[in-house]
């Protein structure tokens, strides 16, 4: 089993958050020196985690913030770190899976949903020996009806989790390994009518992305 955890690296302090003015071709966002100072000046940590494939391969999985909206466009990048052992993917998926717990009389009820399937199949990076290599894959989150926010009560609780599922080979003719990556997030609720949504600076979360 791969040891994994996670911490938040030291540009925690990089506000990843500003309000948008127009959109640009990624579907992030360019931003104005009118920017709402509350989102503009507001910090984000950066969330990691990090593990060790087959005890041989460390690798690291990163988002902008465990803090994520309704049909945000997230930004999800794993990195591979240099080792005697390449490593090539030869399929990838990333989920977004909802849980459920009700506790009823005489005990607990649990549900989970899967509310996204995103199929990552092509342009991998061609692996070599002591080369390490990257990849941001950005992903757009359901909406309502389809995702609950996040809350709990005495009653009820709905999570959420974020899952990077790879099956990968090390060396050219190793057998397949499956790396999993399951992030716990928090899906806030819909902005007002009218409110923009935030958006991730894609040039800085990736400058940050390359400090790790």
């Amino acid at each position: 089993m791969d040891d994994l955890s996670n911490s938040s690296n030291a540009c925690s302090q990089i506000p990843f958050l500003e309000r948008c003015s127009r959109s640009d071709h990624l579907g992030f966002k360019h931003y104005s020196s009118s920017a709402s100072t509350s989102l503009s000046n507001t910090p984000v940590t950066m969330t990691r985690f990090n593990g060790t494939l087959k005890d041989v391969v460390p690798y690291v999985c990163v988002v902008p913030s465990n803090v994520l909206y309704l049909q945000q466009l997230v930004p999800v990048t794993i990195k591979i770190m240099p080792t005697e052992h390449p490593v090539s993917v030869v399929s990838a998926v990333i989920k977004l899976k909802q849980y459920t717990r009700l506790q009823v009389s005489g005990g607990t009820k649990s549900d989970s949903k899967e509310l996204m399937s995103f199929p990552v199949t092509d342009e991998w990076p061609v692996p070599e020996a002591r080369k390490g290599w990257q990849r941001t894959i950005v992903v757009s989150l359901p909406g309502v009806p389809q995702v609950t926010p996040t809350f709990g009560s005495d009653m009820i609780t709905k999570t959420h989790m974020l899952k990077l599922i790879m099956q990968v080979r090390m060396g050219a003719r190793g057998e397949k390994h499956e790396l999993r990556v399951e992030m716990p997030v928090i899906i806030t609720g819909p902005r007002p009518p009218g409110e923009p949504y935030p958006s991730f600076d894609l040039n800085r979360y990736l400058a940050c992305v390359d400090q790790t």
